[in-house]
């Protein structure tokens, strides 16, 4: 039968027959400071919590549940909310508190629940908007039980194999934001000059900083044309600017100048939404929520020839930089490189690029490396955006043109071996997720498996060794940090999970010292995990995290704070 697990024993029994429902309501008033978990607390397909909270914050019923009952999050069942807590508290009226009959040991039931054939049968039952399954309705699942003293003998190897696969799980999880720490550190190499250190001393530059620079300044007005009038060259900003060549960090021959004082800067439009004979046409316009660090090869939208006569847009060229000026989420302050002719929307600015003296990848990614500090220098009340004239005054450190040139070719071998490596992180997570919905399926139907070395084998080879970034020398009692607030570290390969050390150090009590609220990367530099040791300190927090000694907290898609948690 589909909806079954077939195990090794000699009684079909439904989940009624072993499982009860405690559904005790009580007012979170009544059990002050008393753990509390929602759905949101409960880790998808993890089993485990990503945070917890505490009654007091609580409005409306709850159901009490005790240490050892299973918890299951009713609503949307596809996403196999599972949690067996080991400490006594309250929980969202959305969560099945779950209690086996003598004929199953308890420690059983969570596994069971996190089969991919249990998973399919609870959603195939769900009603609603909101799909949510019925008690009634998700104990006719069947389950072959063998006796007890073999159930005791499968829960150790659940466990076992469960906390390999965690472990892989995590390592994997993990490692994008190493591969965005690395990215990270090589862009801001790149633009301190470090990248090219080596490549300098051998290509030394035949012209100063001011001629090079000057000579770009004069082309921007005509797309590099150097028959330009004197008055359409003419550049809005002094070549001897505040900021410019006197930034002592910066190798020989280097300056920054304004963006504004090389390049022409221009802000598109968007053609009347009202006359149809503007849209739909053969032009590529680009919308501010298209600009995403990426390189544009199509749009969503398109104008025609009379929407770009009939507005103040301009057709752009490729290798044309634009930059999002408006948007509070990640849109505003990113950047993106037009592969193909295109106009753009008033929400953008365009930096017009001469090629011949330039490339566009240099001002690309040295707006990546400044995206946080771009962001800084929007204002307005009610939503913050930069425009044409901040979008002109960032200084960009500028490099001779060889060298920027050089500067590109090695920020893209390293984001080439990046790359790679995202590409193979993400098949070798679907691997361990396949191999985690086997394991349980088979260890559940009596078929005893190791689970660590295929996970070993499958995390060990996922990243390799990257060429080291050189990196700014620290200053007498101060630590450098990366531009995601780490210490820098080299990017390493992953230790399988079975080679992971452990780490008595306790982060919720560093964090409560600390005065109760941190960063991750705040709580990192202060603990006592080298710089060698990234992934352990991780592991460690979530440790802490699922404890319940330190409560997780997502402001938004990039931000992270920690809080001194319910401490058992």
């Amino acid at each position: 039968m589909p909806n079954k697990i077939i195990t090794s024993s000699r009684r079909l029994l439904s989940l009624a027959q072993v499982v009860d429902l405690s559904a005790t309501r009580v007012d979170p008033k009544s059990l002050p400071a008393s753990p509390f978990i929602g759905l949101e607390h409960i880790e998808p397909r993890k089993m485990r919590l990503k945070s917890i909270g505490s009654s007091e914050a609580v409005t409306g019923s709850v159901y009490r549940f005790q240490p050892g009952d299973v918890l299951y999050g009713r609503m949307r069942p596809n996403l196999a909310k599972v949690f067996q807590p080991d400490f006594e508290g309250v929980c969202s009226t959305e969560i099945f508190v779950l209690r086996s009959k003598p004929s199953m040991d308890q420690d059983l039931l969570p596994f069971i629940l996190m089969t991919r054939s249990f998973t399919t049968f609870a959603t195939a039952a769900a009603t609603g908007d909101r799909p949510r399954v019925r008690f009634q309705d998700l104990v006719r699942f069947e389950v072959t039980l063998p006796e007890l003293d073999e159930q005791r003998r499968m829960i150790a190897t659940l466990r076992q194999g469960w906390t390999d696969l965690l472990a892989a799980q995590d390592l994997l999880d993990d490692l994008p934001k190493a591969v965005a720490a690395y990215r990270a550190e090589v862009l801001a190499s790149a633009f301190r000059g470090q990248l090219t250190a080596g490549w300098r001393e051998s290509h030394p530059s035949p012209e100063s900083a001011d001629l090079w620079t000057a000579r770009i300044a004069a082309m921007r007005s005509n797309g590099g044309n150097d028959e330009a009038p004197t008055s359409a060259r003419r550049p809005p900003y002094r070549s001897d600017g505040a900021g410019a060549s006197s930034d002592v960090n910066l190798p020989r021959h280097w300056c920054k100048r304004p963006l504004g004082y090389l390049f022409d800067i221009q802000v598109g439009s968007t053609p009347s939404r009202r006359d149809q004979s503007y849209w739909n046409g053969n032009i590529p316009w680009v919308s501010s929520g298209e600009i995403k660090f990426n390189r544009i090869q199509e749009t969503r939208e398109r104008i025609t020839e009379s929407g770009l006569a009939g507005s103040s847009t301009k057709l752009h060229p490729p290798g044309t930089v634009l930059v999002a000026m408006i948007g509070e989420g990640r849109t505003r302050g990113q950047a993106a490189i037009l592969d193909i002719a295109a106009a753009n929307s008033q929400n953008s600015a365009a930096i017009l690029i001469p090629a011949a003296e330039i490339l566009p990848e240099y001002v690309f990614y040295f707006l990546e490396s400044n995206y946080e500090e771009t962001r800084k220098l929007g204002a307005g009340n009610s939503q913050r955006a930069l425009n044409k004239a901040r979008v002109a005054g960032i200084f960009i450190p500028m490099a001779p043109t060889p060298e920027a040139s050089e500067i590109v070719n090695e920020i893209e071998k390293r984001l080439d071996l990046l790359a790679g490596v995202l590409q193979r992180v993400a098949l070798a997570a679907d691997e361990a997720s396949e191999l985690g919905a086997a394991f349980l399926e088979n260890a559940l139907s009596g078929n005893i498996e190791v689970i660590s070395p295929l996970l070993a084998d499958l995390t060990s080879n996922v990243a390799p060794e990257l060429p080291a970034v050189p990196r700014e020398p620290r200053k007498n009692n101060e630590s450098s940090s990366m531009a995601d607030g780490r210490k820098p570290n080299e990017f390493r390969s992953k230790k399988s999970p079975s080679s992971q050390s452990g780490s008595s150090r306790n982060l919720g009590d560093l964090l409560l010292d600390a005065g109760g609220e941190l960063t991750p990367e705040k709580l990192f530099e202060l603990s006592d995990f080298g710089v060698e040791e990234v992934e352990n300190f991780y592991l460690a927090l979530r440790r802490e995290i699922r404890a319940g000694a330190i409560e997780e907290t997502r402001l938004d898609a990039s931000r992270v704070v920690l809080r001194h948690g319910y401490s058992q």
